[in-house]
């Protein structure tokens, strides 16, 4: 394996841990080895074609009647393909929707149980300086997640959904990399 490798692994290790998927954080090194062998025949099916130089998906005219999103579209043609894709979104939306229900039924629980130390410290030096004052309970995480979302936290706005959520759950998977690149 290559050093991109190694750097990629080490991020899916974190991601899955996040993510609480242990059987899959176990499985993928079979999952990698299935794409390298895919990787190899497509490099092999590539050279036999013999395209021009430079010849790549954007700068391919030869059949004008296909468009390049009908050729993404086919990414995801086979059942297996399709299965993982949903299954991965299904753990996705399944995390937050329940952080979005637990802080509206559990606002004062304890933000360790759904964010990692990693997670917490952006997010409490993204909070405005007025808002740090206030407990550091499972609300003000959750809120701080939603205001990285576009969440404008006024007060006589209703409790973050989940649409502002996931926005700030993608806004703070950046955070957290940045930060571990970085070294905090």
């Amino acid at each position: 394996m290559t050093s991109s490798h190694t750097v990629d692994e080490a991020r899916l290790s974190i991601m899955l841990n996040d993510l609480r998927l242990p059987t899959i954080k176990t499985l993928w090194p079979q999952f990698a080895e299935q794409a390298d062998r895919a990787h190899r025949r497509i490099t092999r099916h590539l050279a036999q074609a013999h395209l021009p130089p430079g010849k790549t998906m954007d700068s391919f005219d030869a059949v004008p009647m296909i468009s390049k999103a009908q050729v993404e579209e086919l990414r995801l043609a086979t059942a297996d393909r399709l299965a993982n894709c949903i299954a991965l979104c299904c753990v996705v939306a399944w995390r937050v929707s329940w952080l979005t229900m637990l802080s509206r039924e559990a606002p004062v629980a304890n933000p360790a149980a759904v964010f990692t130390d990693d997670e917490r410290h952006p997010l409490e030096h993204a909070t405005p300086d007025r808002k740090r004052m206030a407990t550091h309970d499972l609300e003000f995480y959750v809120k701080a997640v939603a205001r990285l979302g576009g969440y404008l936290d006024r007060a006589s706005d209703p409790p973050p959904g989940t649409t502002v959520i996931w926005r700030g759950l993608a806004q703070l998977a950046d955070l957290v990399e940045g930060a571990r690149i970085v070294g905090r």
